[in-house]
């Protein structure tokens, strides 16, 4: 194809469709085609890779990428002001910031502008006059369709363009800033952290060294009718609540219970990491991190409560005695999981120094209900270090899976709030150990990663459930990335999983949340549907995979210490009868707390 018979970046040439000639059209003082994703002419960040575009080929962007344009940092400087034009199909409408184009490194103070997919699911463009000013349009991109986005700077006002349309122009006051930000595209490399990415595909970007007019936009602009099957990586889950379920919502509420485990006071009123587990000889356990009244803190260390009336009554809570703190105080144990299989009940506990600089993970085994517990041996291979070992499943061929989050390394130690010092770990991996002979042997299996920065930090606690046809579905907290958990799938009974991790549309604000298997596809998830606060506490179940989520219900609406207080991590089990899903969960890091959720009728 010829591109030079084309005068402007979004004149369309496609089987069936003519385009007209624009004459008066001006040539582009810039023009990025994105046919390949190697070229000179800028840099991948992440994993990019080619897709059908508006011109033979366009880019597509997995969530964890960018691409950098090279030399761009004086693109936009002119005084007549400028017109950027691209073409945009949006995978995932997640209630997340997604950056079409922008030039911006927050970290370094240096804000021009950006137009994105914004956490409304709408376009909007972004301005700086020494605070963001914005143009938003009135309605949401259709995912798996092109758009054709226009930036127009004027030495007085901005203007934002979508699919031909002025949508709006806001004043300026001042000219946009002159910064050292290069132009990127699906993102911003905010000095070296990659961040508010898209999830979809771009192509032909074009930049003009002054305002194009009204005529020269609208011409500019074509209808594409050629869509993107959109992978499921980046497919958002429907979590539109059925109002049907509204009746049985009340009566299941009025049939939960609940009780106080522990309720902690000054100076160990810590509980965190709460563990409710049913046991060989019938009794309940809740494990949980105590010690102190804060974590991480040396003081912290593994306490056990036990239940012989099902959770009603609780005995105790007491330090289980793993034989560490005999030989140095100030080692802090951290419990991960309470694995229950075939008559052994299997503790991961991990180690470290108060700060995390120092950190193992470790496995016992009680053969008596958790009375007694074997020596320490390490976690399998690379994970002995920096690891948590998470809730485990056991598939329907009798394989035990066991996910993991491990991290390639630790930073640097520093001090933080409440006299502590930390060493953030860094570059989580997850993945799955698997055993196909109860637990004598165990081997690795994924690499998976949420973040394309080798430097991010993030608790990226996970959990997986068994979906049909040999499907293994993980979901993951990622602290930072948008306000919702990430999700990776193996399709092969998890033994090999995808590189990135994708997000989903389901709120969390950086928190644990579990999965349960109800049976057949239907699946149960504790967790806290709020993007920036662990509060409320709820119960959602789907019935197609994890596709939608229709039954949704708010088990716990607020802390005991009022709407500011966190209501933390559950972790538990389905009864045996599919009635309950029986969970701990801590209230604010004091309390210690039981709670019996009852099931939909339909899943008995």
């Amino acid at each position: 194809m010829n591109r030079t018979t084309l005068c402007m970046l979004l004149i369309l040439v496609l089987p069936g469709f003519v385009s007209p000639l624009l004459a008066e059209q001006p040539e582009p003082a810039q023009r990025w085609s994105l046919d390949d994703a190697d070229s000179d002419a800028w840099t991948v960040y992440g994993k990019v890779t080619g897709a059908a575009g508006v011109q033979e080929q366009s880019l597509m962007f997995d969530g964890h990428s960018l691409v950098e344009f090279n030399d761009s940092t004086t693109l936009t400087y002119g005084d007549a002001g400028f017109t950027l034009l691209a073409w945009v199909n949006p995978y995932a409408l997640n209630h997340t910031q997604q950056m079409v184009i922008g030039k911006n490194r927050y970290a370094l103070n240096e804000r021009e502008w950006g137009v994105m997919i914004d956490a409304d699911n709408r376009f909007r463009l972004y301005v700086w006059q020494g605070k963001w000013i914005t143009i938003g349009a009135s309605n949401s991109p259709r995912p798996g369709h092109w758009h054709q986005l226009g930036v127009v700077v004027h030495s007085d006002r901005a203007e934002l363009w979508v699919d031909g349309e002025q949508v709006g122009e806001v004043t300026l006051s001042k000219p946009l800033s002159r910064t050292a930000a290069p132009v990127t595209i699906s993102g911003i490399n905010d000095n070296g952290r990659i961040r508010q990415n898209l999830v979809g595909a771009i192509d032909e970007v074009q930049l003009f060294n002054k305002p194009l007019n009204a005529d020269q936009l609208q011409a500019a602009y074509q209808p594409i009718s050629e869509t993107h099957n959109i992978p499921f990586l980046a497919h958002g889950m429907n979590i539109d609540v059925d109002p049907s379920w509204s009746q049985q919502l009340e009566r299941h509420r009025e049939q939960d219970r609940s009780s106080i485990v522990f309720d902690g006071h000054r100076p160990n009123q810590l509980a965190c990491d709460t563990t409710l587990r049913k046991l060989p000889d019938g009794s309940w356990v809740m494990i949980m991190l105590g010690g102190g009244d804060t974590e991480p803190v040396p003081q912290n260390r593994v306490f056990i409560s036990r239940s012989l009336e099902e959770g009603m009554t609780w005995s105790p809570v007491v330090p289980i005695d793993l034989g560490i703190k005999s030989k140095n105080p100030d080692t802090a144990l951290v419990p991960s999981e309470l694995m229950v299989h075939d008559g052994r009940c299997t503790l991961f506990v991990a180690t470290h120094d108060g700060t995390f600089a120092d950190w193992k993970e470790w496995m016992t085994h009680s053969d008596d209900s958790c009375r007694t517990w074997s020596p320490l041996v390490p976690a399998p291979g690379r994970l002995r270090d920096r690891t948590f070992i998470r809730n485990h499943i056991v598939t329907r061929d009798g394989r035990m899976l066991l996910p993991f989050q491990h991290y390639t390394r630790v930073a640097e130690t520093k001090s933080i709030s409440n006299s502590r010092r930390f060493s953030a770990p860094t570059d989580p991996r997850n993945g799955v150990l698997m055993s196909s002979d109860g637990g004598k042997t165990w081997t690795e299996h994924g690499d998976i990663r949420i973040s394309a920065n080798d430097n991010y930090h993030g608790w990226a606690e996970n959990n997986i459930v068994e979906l049909s046809d040999d499907r293994v579905a993980m979901i993951i907290r990622a602290d930072g990335l948008g306000g919702v958990l990430y999700y990776a799938e193996s399709t092969d009974g998890g033994r090999t999983w995808p590189e990135f991790a994708r997000p989903t549309t389901i709120p969390n604000p950086g928190s644990k949340a579990t999965l349960y298997s109800l049976g057949g596809e239907s699946v149960a998830l504790l967790h806290n549907p709020n993007p920036r606060h662990r509060s409320p506490l709820a119960l959602w179940i789907s019935f197609d995979g994890m596709q939608s989520w229709p039954y949704q219900r708010v088990l716990v609406p607020e802390s005991v210490d009022g709407p500011s207080g966190r209501l933390n991590y559950p972790d538990g089990f389905v009864s045996d009868d599919g009635r309950y899903l029986h969970f701990a969960f801590d209230d604010n890091r004091h309390r210690g707390v039981y709670y019996g959720a009852t099931l939909p009728e339909r899943l008995k």
